[in-house]
Formats: C-alpha cells, structure tokens, sequence
C-alpha cells in the first residue's frame, strides 16, 4: 500500500538526529520529513536517510545513500548556500535567534520544502491524503512562522500541528515571539480545518520558559506569575474551537525521542487521520465538556472575577494543577520556587486554554 500521509517535523536546538517518536513499524504508511535548523548541524532527514547541508562551518557536502536524496540536495544547494552566505548562523547560543534569522529561515525552509516535495517521486505530492507539523523548542519559532505558507500550498490536505514545549527563553535580539504568535492567532482565526495542539511538560530540566501562554492569548513573557494575572477577556478575540493543549508526563529534552511515548502515551493521535478532539494529561483523556458543577467558577473566571494566579484549584482541575506543577516534596524552598515559577506558565496557559473551550462547548 502506498503512503499516504505526510509528517513535516522542525527539530529544536538540541536536535540534529531523526526523531525517534515514530517507530518504522508504526509508521509504514507516512512519510516523514524533518528539518533541523536551529543548531550547530544544520541538516535535512527523510525516511531516515539523512541529508547533511556542510559538516558545522566549513565542510563537505554529504549526500545521503538514495537517489531522491541527491536528487533533493542539488535542488536546494543555493538555497543552502544562500542561508550560510547571508546570516551568522552559527551564533546559535545563550542569545538565540534574532526576528531577521527567524524571518529569513523561514524563507528558506519554506523553499526547502516546496524542493523536497517537487523532487519527491514516491509518492507524488498529489496522493498525500494528510499533512501534519510537528515542531520542538525553538524549533515552533519556524514550524509557526511557516504555517500560512504551507496552507497555502497544502490547502484542507493541512490537517494538524503539533507544537512541543514552544519556549521563550533565550530568544534573544529582536524578539519574533509577538510576531510567532500574532502568525498562531491569525491561523487559529481563519483556518478552521486544521487542529492546534500545544503539548506542556510537566518536568523542570531546563529553565526554559513557555511561550504557550503567549499563543492561547497572555500578552507577556515576563516575570512569570504575577505577569498572569490578565482577564480572561483578553483572548476574546480568539477563537479556541480548534485549539488543545495537552500535558506530557516528561521534560523539555527529548521531546522528539522515545521519551515522549512514554511521557504522551497517545503520542499516535499526532498522525492520526482520525479528529483527534480530547485533552490528554498523561496517560489519561479528559472530554471537553462543561459539567454544571463547575460552571459558576468557570463563569467567574472568565468575568475576571478570578485571576489565572489566584484560581484555588477546586476538584476538577486540582490532579491536573498538581501534575503539571510538579515540584520535589523534599526540595529546599529555592528549588520549589524556582519549579513553580517556571511551571505555573504551563498551568495558567492550559486553564485558559481549557476553560475557554469550556465556554465555547456549554
């Protein structure tokens, strides 16, 4: 049986190896095409062959084993040559990307992949019944910015995206996460076939800070926690129907591994064909619904009566505050401020998310 589903994934900083989320054997009907820009090894994979662009700053060009990968490579050499001629790629460091990096690798990567699918000949772009983006890290800067170009090309074949622990911290320069996210509201507003998926870790083991509150509607990255408390009015203009953020029971590093299976058990839902409409918090499913139970303090909340920051947590989102929030029960009191400043971004960008679909679904 021929494939016919295609999975884009943009690897994040850390990342210059073919992802491990999807085994072969359960994969045998996609196509995968994962780019990994944003690190000292730049590099293109597809089906686990794997394309090198130049070995760190100055190299030779590796072709990979097949045909379609050299095929693929001459196609893009000036687009490659033109991304290391016109940007300082390789101060990828503490100061991160700049808004013109952001601007410019989205360019490229956009021409890259519109190459790789005219260079693609099994199957033809054409036979590809779904698409999917799976992006990690700084990598959402790029799998974000390039979203408008891929529906344009892909058109209703788009079908979800899937962003992993989106962080802002050490994005420095001009800052392109208003921009990132003002791109994730526009796309959330006007194309309402295609799903939003924004997966939250639960554990500390980088200091990176979430930008997932910045794409469901909280206009600050700065001092998390009191930078929180915004009404939830805020994100009226945004319409949350088709947007989900799920909780994996695991770190920010290796997200794109066989660490996510067991830290996201339903880790198969990124690639289904199927609608894909629960919110998952580890191994468990939760229905967005609105239980009469909860509605008062749901109505307060979003009347700005209650704050993000002061929500006290009642029955039905207590297990999900706590899972997320999950700080060492013999840490010194330095540690456990420093998990939950870092943690409650998660957790009010989940509360906002979720409750508004409440709203939405009553």
């Amino acid at each position: 049986m021929s494939k016919n589903r295609l999975l884009i994934v943009f690897g994040g900083t850390d990342e210059h190896e073919y992802q491990t989320i999807f085994p072969s054997d359960r994969v045998s009907e996609v196509d995968i095409l994962q780019f990994n820009f944003v690190n000292w090894y730049p590099n293109i994979w597809c089906n686990q062959d794997r394309y090198l662009w130049r070995e760190h700053v100055r190299g030779p060009w590796e072709y990979g084993s097949s045909i379609k990968a050299k095929a693929i490579l001459d196609s893009l050499k000036w687009a490659a040559n033109k991304l290391w001629d016109d940007f300082t790629w390789f101060n990828v460091n503490v100061t991160g990307l700049s808004a013109k990096d952001v601007r410019g690798l989205t360019e490229i990567s956009q021409t890259i992949i519109e190459a790789c699918i005219k260079n693609w000949n099994n199957p033809p772009f054409d036979q590809y019944e779904d698409i999917f983006v799976v992006a990690h890290s700084r990598g959402c800067l790029l799998g974000i910015s390039n979203l408008p170009g891929l529906h344009q090309k892909f058109g209703d074949k788009l079908k979800r995206v899937v962003l992993l622990d989106p962080v802002s911290m050490r994005v420095g320069g001009d800052n392109p996460l208003s921009e990132n996210a003002e791109t994730f509201h526009q796309m959330v507003n006007s194309v309402d076939t295609m799903e939003y998926h924004i997966v939250i870790r639960t554990q500390n083991d980088y200091p990176f800070a979430s930008y997932a509150g910045e794409l469901v509607g909280i206009n600050s990255t700065a001092d998390l926690g009191l930078a929180y408390h915004r009404k939830f009015a805020d994100t009226e203009k945004i319409n949350m129907k088709n947007v989900y953020i799920q909780v994996a029971d695991m770190g920010h590093s290796g997200m794109l591994t066989e660490k996510f299976r067991v830290g996201f058990p339903h880790y198969l839902n990124i690639i289904s064909q199927a609608a894909w409409n629960t919110v998952c918090v580890g191994k468990d499913e939760m229905l967005v619904t609105k239980p009469t139970d909860q509605s008062l303090q749901v109505k307060n909340y979003l009347n700005g009566k209650i704050y993000a920051d002061g929500w006290n947590g009642n029955d039905w989102d207590k297990e999900i505050r706590d899972e997320i929030i999950k700080i060492p029960p013999h840490a010194s009191k330095a540690v456990r401020d420093e998990d939950y400043r870092f943690q409650i971004g998660r957790y009010v960008a989940w509360l906002q998310c979720y409750t508004r679909r409440l709203e939405q679904n009553a």
